[in-house]
């Protein structure tokens, strides 16, 4: 529970590195506790239209929120893209169209597919 803690922390410090270390440490999802996909979010989403790493990255596709599935699918596909690869962004996209929640967030995806992956 340190790790978790961490997350809290050094999202109210506004501490991005740590707040990626940690949460490295961690389950994710946590559905138990939504409020670690919130901070892992709002630290980072700043940073996506250029300024995010691989590991960030990696860590938005991670925490892919139930109430924002389709939004955060998408920027997270293209923040893989952007940084560690066209196959990983397909490969996430695809595991996460597939594990959508409603058929109507299928449908979001396959139209937001070619302007995401291409």
């Amino acid at each position: 529970h340190a790790a978790l803690r961490a997350v809290h922390a050094a999202y109210r410090a506004g501490d991005v590195d740590t707040l990626v270390k940690a949460a490295q440490r961690i389950d994710l999802p946590d559905q138990r506790d939504l409020a670690v996909a919130d901070e892992i979010w709002h630290a980072l989403w700043p940073l996506a239209g250029n300024g995010l790493t691989a590991d960030q990255a990696m860590l938005l596709s991670k925490t892919v929120r139930p109430y924002s599935y389709a939004w955060d699918t998408i920027m997270a596909a293209g923040a893989l893209k952007r940084t560690v690869g066209f196959e990983a962004a397909t490969a996430f996209y695809e595991q996460s169209k597939a594990k959508a929640p409603r058929p109507d967030i299928q449908r979001e995806l396959d139209a937001a597919a070619s302007a995401v992956l291409r």
